[in-house]
């Protein structure tokens, strides 16, 4: 039987600069702990 250690999930806060200036940055961020097999979660707002 081969078992799964369940995944962590976290909240990812981007500032204003990146979401505006270096989206980029954010979205390369999310892609990283998603390959870790970390959920994330972008708030709006």
């Amino acid at each position: 039987m081969c078992e799964t250690k369940p995944s962590a999930a976290r909240r990812c806060f981007v500032t204003c600069i990146v979401d505006q200036l270096y989206p980029t940055i954010g979205q390369a961020a999310v892609q990283l702990l998603e390959g870790q097999g970390v959920r994330v979660n972008v708030p709006r707002g």
